[in-house]
């Protein structure tokens, strides 16, 4: 410490003799002590503005394609399931990276919002890799979601939201740059805002983190009333679907999205580890005996 302090009045006399010897000159930069930590990064401010929607979000750019349908057939899964009991917040994971869970859930909540009298709501609690604002090109002038709305109990739900006029859709994003999403996602303050959601929109879709990767599926689990489990045709391994599913519990799984296009790679956060797909025929039956298999 007492370096620390050498060096901040080594500084301020270099600052004076300089100002004495060229009262004119702008102060020059001084570079910092060895001794002297660097600041800590500062929160996410705004994404850096896109305007153009992935392709892959066929309900938003094409409600009447004859893919859309096959997510309408998803959409009968949940709302069947709602009609059946308690069934209004939905999250959606998989096994592994890169197998469209993200594409799906986006998909899924814009399905379910064609129907213009069924209020719908999207959160990105991916915290550890969030890209659900970026592709669907969702604009925040201040960069505050989810993680911000945890931390700052005065931040209510209805400050966070963004609504979607054009696709009857609502939809949080992740916010703030978050370093311990677990714990985060661990919070109570996390059940409140569901329940807060629960009030007030008839579906809430979740995108969470890979179940095997990371085990932020378990924390959130307590606040969720089921999972959608994607799993990619010739990619995901059979072990790891079953991983997956032990670690969702299998009563948590209320259908599992069979996703027969490899999808496109969201981002280089999470570990580049892709399947062979040499056991992916052998688990179908499993599949099929667990819940619905859904062929988007």
């Amino acid at each position: 410490m007492s370096e620390f302090f050498h060096a901040l009045q080594q500084a301020d006399q270099d600052r004076a003799r300089r100002r004495q010897a060229a009262p004119d000159a702008p102060p020059a930069l001084i570079e910092p002590s060895a001794t002297v930590a660097p600041p800590p990064a500062p929160p996410r401010g705004p994404r850096a503005p896109t305007d153009t929607i992935d392709p892959h979000l066929v309900t938003l750019l094409y409600p009447t394609s004859p893919e859309t349908d096959q997510y309408r057939v998803l959409c009968d899964v949940v709302e069947r399931r709602r009609a059946a009991g308690r069934f209004a917040i939905v999250a959606v994971t998989s096994a592994g990276i890169s197998e469209g869970k993200t594409t799906t859930a986006i998909n899924l909540a814009g399905a379910l919002a064609l129907d213009a009298h069924t209020r719908v709501l999207l959160i990105d609690a991916d915290l550890r890799n969030p890209t659900v604002a970026s592709r669907m090109a969702v604009h925040s002038d201040d960069g505050r979601g989810l993680t911000d709305a945890i931390l700052d109990p005065s931040l209510t739900l209805e400050r966070v939201v963004r609504r979607l006029p054009r696709f009857n859709l609502s939809v949080i994003d992740s916010g703030s740059r978050c370093s311990t999403p677990y714990e985060v996602l661990g919070m109570p303050r996390v059940g409140e805002l569901l329940e807060e959601a629960r009030c007030h929109y008839d579906s809430v879709i979740v995108d969470v983190p890979p179940a095997i990767p990371f085990p932020d599926c378990r924390v959130i689990s307590r606040w969720i009333d089921g999972f959608l489990l994607v799993v990619a045709a010739h990619r995901t391994l059979r072990k790891a679907f079953t991983e997956a599913v032990s670690r969702l519990d299998q009563g948590r799984v209320a259908a599992v999205v069979f996703n027969a296009d490899d999808g496109v790679r969201a981002s280089t956060y999470y570990e580049n580890a892709h399947a062979s797909g040499r056991e992916a025929h052998g688990w179908t039956r499993a599949v099929r005996r667990l819940a619905s298999v859904v062929l988007p």
